[in-house]
Order: C-alpha cells, then sequence, then structure tokens
C-alpha cells in the first residue's frame, strides 16, 4: 500500500515539474506578466549594452591617449637619458685626466711581461696558466652552463698569448672576490707597474662609473686590439678585439666602429646583445675614440647593462593610477625585446608560467628561463607591428606573448645608429576596469527595476486576469458543447470584444448543429451562411455539400486508374511469356512481338527494325506485321533517315499524329490505309540502341499505352540480344 502510495506521489510531482517547465501550461496571468517583465528588462538591457558600447569606446580612447603620451614621455626620456651618456662619453673621451689614464695603463699593458709580474705566491708563467685554466673550469664554465644549454667551447676562451693570461690571473683567476664583484679589487699582489698604474685611477673609474649611469668603462689600444683597461673585470678583460674569441662580439663591434674613421667626440651605439663575457648579461655598448693630438690611441667604450633601460622604462603605477598591467618596453628592428617585460621582473616564474602556455615557440620559453631575461629573447607578434618597421605611430590592440588581450601605443625611436621601437600597453582589462565596475552597477540597478515593475504590472494585470479567466470558462464549455449562458464580458476592449465574437460563435455553432443534421437526412438544398470571402468555417460547411459528388467521381477515377493499372501489369506480364517463348528464332519472336503489340493495343499497323552493320550502320526491317496479316517486306533505312533513322539517333520516343503523305510508302513500308498516330520507340540496352519498333494506329495513343511500349522496348532489347547470342553460338557450333 504505502509503495503504491509512494508511486502516485511521485507520478504527481514528476507531472507537476513538468507543467511548471512547460510555459504553455503557464496561466494568462503569468504569461501576461512574465511578458511586461522580459519586454521590460529587455528594453533596459538593450540601454545597458549601448552605454556599454559607448563607454567602451570612450575608455578605449581614453586609454590610447594616455598611452600615446605615455609613449612620448618615455621616448624623449630615453632620448634624452642616451644623449646625456653621449655628452658624458665625449667629455670623458677628451679629458686630459682620461687620455692620463689610457695611455699610462695601455703603456703597462703592453710592458707587462718585462715587468715584476710574479706574485709572492706564483713565481711563473706556467703556474700562471695551470692556475688561470683552473679558474675557468671551476668558475666559469659552471657560470656559463648555469645560464645557458649551449655547448661552450673553453678552449677558445682561455687566454692565447702571455699578456692576456698575466691580466687574467692577476685580476680574475688570483682575484679572490666572486664574479661581478671583481671590480672591488683595487691593485693586485705583484710589483708590476700596470697594478701601480691601476690602484691609481682604478677608484676614479670607478666613480666615473656611478656617476654616469653606466655599468663598465673600458679602454681598448688602437694598435693591438687588446683590452688594457676594465672596471668590471669581464672575460673579456686583456683580450684581443682583433684575434681573440669576442672579436665579433658587441665589445669587438663597437670597438672597430669607434676606431673606423670617426673624428674626436664621435659617438657610435651597439645595440643589446647577450654578452657572454658578463655571463650572457644582455647590455648595450657606447664608444668614442681617444685621440693624443691627431694621433688615434683607441677607444674609450661604455657599456649600459640592460637593468639601466629597465629602471628608465619603470613606471610609477601608483602615481598614474592606470592598471596595475601598464608597461613601457623597447623593441629592436628584429622584433625582440631590447628591456627585461616588467612582468617578468616582478614575477619571473609566473611569466614564464604564462609564456609556456601561449608561447608558439618553446624555445623562447627555454632561452628565457636560462638567462632570466626577456632580452633579445622575447619576441613580438610580426603582424601587430609591422607598420612599426617602416616609421609609424600607431596605437593596436593585439594579443601579448603572455596570451593577453592588450592595448598598446608604438612609436620610433631612434638613439645614433640604433633604431628601436618604444611600445607603451595596458591590458585590455585594466583599461575597461572602470566600465566594468560601471557595468555592474547598472546591472544591480537593473534588477531593482525588474523587482518594482513586477508588483507593478502585479497590480494592473489582476483585473485583466479575471475577465480572462471568465473567457477561458466559456470556451471550456463551448468545446464540450455546451450552450453558452454568461456571455457579459464588461468593459468595449480586447477582451470584450472577444466576448461579443464569442456569443457570435456560440449562434453559428447552433445553427451549424441543424444544417449537419440535413445533411446527414441527404437535404443539400440549403446554404450556410457565409460572413465573408475569409468565413473558412462557412465556406467549409458549404464545401460539405459537394463532398459526396466529389466523392463519387474520385471512386470512378481510381476504379479507372486500377483498370490501366491492371491493364499494364497483364501486358507486361503477357509479353514477358512472348519474350520467353520464342527466344531461339529471330524472325519468329520479332513477328510474334510486333503481332501481340498489335493486338494489345489494338493498333493498325506495326514493324521492328533491326541495326545491322555492312560498310556503315542502318535499320533492317526484319518484321511487319498490319490488319491482321504478316506482311513480307525488305526495307533498309539509313540512321538519321526519317523518323525512325532519327529516333536512333536521339534515343529517345517519337510520338506524332503529323504524318506526311507519303511517310508510310517512304519510310515505313506498311502499306494499307493512312493511320492518324504513330508511335516509335528505339529498343535500349545499357543506352545502345538495338532496333526501333514502329506502331501506327488509327486513333491516338494514350499515355498509359506508350509507357507499356517504352516499358516492354526494354525487354524486347534484352530478348533480342539473348536471341541474337542463341542464334551466333548455334552457328558456330554448326560450323
Amino acid at each position: 500500500m504505502n509503495s503504491a502510495a509512494e508511486k502516485d506521489t511521485m507520478a504527481s510531482v514528476k507531472k507537476f515539474d513538468r507543467t511548471m517547465l512547460n510555459p504553455a501550461s503557464w496561466s494568462m496571468k503569468w504569461k501576461i506578466l512574465l511578458n511586461f517583465l522580459i519586454r521590460a528588462i529587455v528594453a533596459i538591457g538593450l540601454l545597458i549594452a549601448i552605454v556599454y558600447l559607448i563607454q567602451r569606446r570612450n575608455s578605449i580612447q581614453e586609454a590610447s591617449d594616455k598611452l600615446l603620451l605615455l609613449t612620448e614621455a618615455k621616448s624623449t626620456g630615453v632620448n634624452e637619458y642616451f644623449d646625456h651618456i653621449s655628452e658624458k662619453l665625449a667629455a670623458f673621451s677628451t679629458d686630459r685626466y682620461t687620455l692620463e689614464a689610457f695611455n699610462q695603463l695601455n703603456s703597462a699593458f703592453l710592458g707587462i711581461e718585462n715587468d715584476n709580474y710574479y706574485t709572492p705566491t706564483v713565481t711563473s708563467i706556467d703556474r700562471f696558466r695551470l692556475l688561470t685554466e683552473g679558474f675557468y673550469n671551476t668558475e666559469i664554465l659552471p657560470a656559463l652552463n648555469g645560464v645557458t644549454t649551449d655547448d661552450i667551447n673553453l678552449k677558445a676562451l682561455l687566454p692565447d698569448d702571455n699578456r692576456q693570461l698575466i691580466m687574467q690571473y692577476l685580476y680574475l683567476a688570483g682575484n679572490s672576490k666572486a664574479l661581478g664583484s671583481k671590480h672591488i679589487m683595487v691593485k693586485a699582489e705583484d710589483g708590476s707597474t700596470y697594478s701601480y698604474m691601476h690602484a691609481q685611477y682604478h677608484p676614479e673609474m670607478i666613480k666615473a662609473t656611478r656617476n654616469a649611469g653606466i655599468s663598465d668603462i673600458i679602454f681598448v689600444d688602437y694598435k693591438t686590439g687588446y683590452v688594457t683597461y676594465s672596471v668590471k673585470k669581464n672575460l673579456d678583460f686583456g683580450t684581443s678585439l682583433f684575434e681573440g674569441p669576442y672579436k665579433n662580439s658587441g665589445l669587438g663591434i663597437a670597438f672597430k666602429s669607434a676606431i673606423a674613421g670617426k673624428s674626436q667626440g664621435a659617438i657610435s651605439f651597439t645595440d643589446v646583445t647577450l654578452y657572454l663575457p658578463d655571463i650572457y648579461k644582455p647590455c648595450l655598448f657606447i664608444s668614442a675614440p681617444v685621440y693624443s693630438g691627431t694621433q688615434l690611441l683607441g677607444a674609450v667604450i661604455f657599456k649600459i647593462d640592460v637593468a639601466a633601460l629597465d629602471r628608465l622604462l619603470a613606471i610609477d603605477k601608483d602615481r598614474l593610477n592606470f592598471g596595475h598591467s601598464l608597461k613601457t618596453v623597447l623593441i629592436g628592428p628584429d622584433l625582440l625585446y631590447r628591456n627585461n617585460d616588467p612582468e617578468f621582473s616582478e614575477n619571473p616564474d609566473r611569466y614564464l608560467r604564462k609564456l609556456k602556455h601561449h608561447a608558439s615557440n618553446a624555445d623562447v620559453v627555454l632561452k628565457a628561463s636560462e638567462f632570466r631575461s626577456t632580452a633579445l629573447i622575447q619576441p613580438v607578434d610580426p603582424k601587430a607591428f609591422d607598420e612599426a618597421l617602416s616609421g609609424k605611430e600607431k596605437v593596436i590592440q593585439y594579443t601579448t606573448e603572455t596570451g593577453n588581450k592588450a592595448l598598446c601605443s608604438y612609436a620610433p625611436l631612434k638613439v645614433g645608429n640604433l633604431k628601436w621601437i618604444v611600445v607603451s600597453q595596458i591590458n585590455t582589462a585594466d583599461a575597461l576596469a572602470s566600465l566594468h565596475r560601471l557595468m555592474r552597477i547598472l546591472i544591480v540597478i537593473t534588477l531593482l527595476i525588474a523587482v518594482i515593475l513586477y508588483f507593478i504590472s502585479n497590480l494592473i494585470n489582476k483585473s485583466v486576469n479575471e475577465r480572462l479567466v471568465k473567457l477561458a470558462k466559456n470556451m471550456t464549455s463551448l468545446a464540450r458543447g455546451e450552450r453558452l449562458k454568461d456571455l457579459e464580458g464588461g468593459p468595449n476592449d480586447e477582451i470584450g470584444q472577444t466576448f461579443s465574437a464569442l456569443k457570435k460563435l456560440n449562434s453559428r455553432i447552433s445553427y451549424s448543429s441543424s444544417f449537419v443534421a440535413e445533411l446527414g437526412k441527404g437535404n443539400i438544398e440549403h446554404d450556410f451562411p457565409v460572413e465573408s470571402e475569409d468565413d473558412s468555417f462557412g465556406l467549409s460547411m458549404n464545401n460539405l455539400k459537394q463532398n459526396l459528388v466529389i466523392r463519387r467521381e474520385e471512386e470512378e477515377k481510381r476504379k479507372k486508374e486500377d483498370e490501366i493499372r491492371n491493364w499494364t501489369t497483364q501486358g507486361i506480364a503477357s509479353f514477358n511469356d512472348v519474350l520467353r517463348m520464342d527466344n531461339s528464332d529471330l524472325d519468329k519472336l520479332s513477328i510474334s512481338i510486333v503481332r501481340n503489340l498489335i493486338d494489345y493495343l489494338k493498333a493498325c499497323q506495326g514493324a521492328l527494325f533491326l541495326i545491322e552493320e555492312e560498310e556503315t550502320k542502318y535499320l533492317n526491317l526484319v518484321a511487319a506485321y498490319a490488319y491482321d496479316r504478316q506482311k513480307f517486306m525488305k526495307k533498309r533505312i539509313e540512321i538519321g533517315e526519317g523518323m525512325a533513322g532519327t529516333c536512333v539517333l536521339e534515343k529517345k520516343t517519337i510520338l506524332t499524329n503529323k504524318i506526311p503523305d507519303n511517310y508510310i510508302s517512304i519510310t515505313s513500308g506498311l502499306g494499307g490505309s493512312k493511320p492518324k498516330c504513330l508511335l516509335i520507340v528505339p529498343l535500349k540496352k545499357d543506352n545502345e540502341v538495338l532496333g526501333v519498333l514502329e506502331l501506327a494506329s488509327l486513333e491516338d495513343f494514350k499515355p498509359h499505352e506508350v509507357e507499356l511500349v517504352e516499358k516492354v522496348g526494354e525487354s524486347i532489347a534484352s530478348a533480342l540480344i539473348t536471341v541474337k547470342l542463341h542464334v551466333q553460338t548455334s552457328q558456330y557450333l554448326e560450323r
């Protein structure tokens, strides 16, 4: 019992759920209420959408204007910075103190082999070489392998002459300071003139690097190409930029640019490079020639780390209050970064995860991870920045390397001989943050308006709903066939007019009941009143009278169609019997086909032509039958000649009652009375015409008769092929 009750309860619940989920089953009250709310919400939604689109365009325009200003400001800042550095280098390269230091250090470097370069602990050049090689193996090689997976040819990097060996041991291998801090040592432990000069000038050079905002000052001798002095003491110290391992490095290019016929004080810029001697730190070089009077002594080179560019391009986001993703980067003509992406500098691991997820080139992620930098590693979308290379300024929207939709402004920047692009950008989400806040507020307002409209529409809907309920009850009673009594609908609005129409409908239904009853008795004299041309009900009732007549006509038509169908089926069956009976004698089969067709179709004449071939193909009369007699005739018709020949060419049935006076004597050869209608059917098998069947009648051939002949024609063609093969086989066997 409990189980049955539970089943009934579950069935009721399911039925209720289906009813609630089906809008067609809702009451009119809720439909009107929902319709009102939907219209109101759609209208408000459209308004919000319009506001959103307008504000979005304004926000994008505002962000674009700010980015343009930022790009211009950063371009000016970068130009001023490098102008300042250039001025510093020009003044430094022509300063008397610099010239003195350059000469003293160069002279001491070039004469180091003949000087007292031994230290208290190392007193042989072989020991220098051994200790220097050990320094490269224990400190340099692990440092290089820590930032790159590329194979390092350590032997190519080791000093290859005594000057290099002595200098690199005294200030690198024999320097107890860690890599990157070798410049702290002012004087080596030897007693050479170079160490004395180094101790004299090195502190001032360190001070000069700080004042200029650079990372290194390098002296290079013009005649030998030796790096005779360096503040930072990287692996290039003491090497030759003419023959050494770094001759084609950024430093080598900077040196050669400085001495390539440049006038005193001329400045050359060398683009950012991943500099191996500085353990692959990205840096750029600014160089100037050093003259003594008119004599070229060498070059002074300032080295600037990418970290300086990062600081130069840094943005005070709190002051600008323009989104956390706002940043400015430098891009070279190869569309690679020239500084570190600020997002990378802020959180390298998170940046690399995003880059790995979105970057199309896995090598970019690997190198950025190895070198812990994006300079000269991270590319930008060439399609987005294709016009930047031609010197245009533009604001674009594109997808960044880390998958963010961004709005950016770019402009060309020419620093000396360098052609860079300044790019200021912000994620689109940050640019539209204020718009999104506004949209959230508008959505809340929309919901509040919807609640208010619900209560207002509910009050208006109540009076309408009561009349609709009454109307629904009357319609239900009318559907059950009951007589309607209470049809007062109140005011003459749409509902009142519906009640009036319902009253009239009630009257018409009553009259239609008596009208149908009379039709049932066979009384079809009366017409049902029609209100208008569009009164389908009245027209239908009047058409009801015609149904008996139409039904009788349709019955007769069906009988006739059945007769034709049976006639066709019987004809096909009888001709199949004929084809099976006489399938060994072509002449007998041919005359049998023609005779039976004439008899079945009640035609007067018939002939069967087969295609034969001598020199050319032609139609040969093989059977003729006319007026209940077989006609023994010979007739040859060329292909394309007359109607029969045309039928072969066109492979289509010809039915005509326009027969020329001389047609029989010319083409058919049948003789007798002139027929009224002529039917010529091609005998086809697999679209190949084997012959032609001519039938003439004193009456017009009916469509179903033509169709029968065409169907039989296909069977005749197959039978003729079989008979021919049989005859040929018999002849072969007889031979």
